[in-house]
């Protein structure tokens, strides 16, 4: 039987949950936002929002969240070139281009970018036990994790850059004490 989602017992554990429940919802972007690549069974696989926002087909289990492109672990950052498909060439530089390393697949050919920098998505069942974080063990703790995302969610949904708009998503401090305790339930 596939594990389902605890209801939470604290506050802050029930608030936390929304954040995982597989919703599409516009008028509350943070309602599912972690559901977004944290979805299905294992909650290790993209949902119906990806899909609609971002072009990701659902249930992918590939992605970038930002961890090469922030490079919070301040590893070494290579030049990387990658052959496209009519012969031109395409530099990335990174500290880790992730998929696109294994399936060669070029940034020109990726139209939705589903190689470069991405990496698989984690089940998060138990994840409160699997310290360090990400590919490069930047976030040494969940709520590392949570400020990661904070920035990642700022960065990604704000429309014209840095500026007097707001971004469509961040997470207060709330949130991410609330996103972190939700996380410690799922065992």
């Amino acid at each position: 039987m596939a594990p389902v989602l605890p209801e939470g017992v604290t506050p802050s554990e029930k608030r936390g949950r929304r954040f995982f429940e597989d919703v599409v919802d516009f008028a509350d972007l943070k309602h599912g936002a972690c559901a977004a690549c944290h979805a299905g069974p294992m909650l290790n696989e993209t949902n119906d929002f990806a899909q609609i926002v971002f072009g990701t087909p659902k249930g992918t289990r590939f992605q970038t969240v930002g961890v090469s492109e922030l490079n919070a672990a301040q590893n070494p950052v290579h030049e990387y070139v990658f052959t496209n498909q009519d012969g031109s060439k395409t530099h990335v530089v990174s500290p880790d281009p992730g998929r696109a390393l294994i399936t060669g697949v070029a940034p020109k050919d990726d139209p939705t970018f589903a190689n470069v920098n991405a990496f698989k998505t984690p089940t998060l069942w138990g994840a409160h036990k699997t310290a360090p974080y990400f590919h490069d063990n930047s976030a040494k703790t969940l709520e590392d994790v949570a400020a990661h995302y904070n920035l990642f969610f700022t960065l990604t949904s704000d429309p014209d850059g840095p500026g007097p708009v707001e971004p469509l998503l961040s997470l207060t401090p709330q949130d991410q004490a609330d996103i972190v305790a939700y996380m410690k339930l799922l065992r």
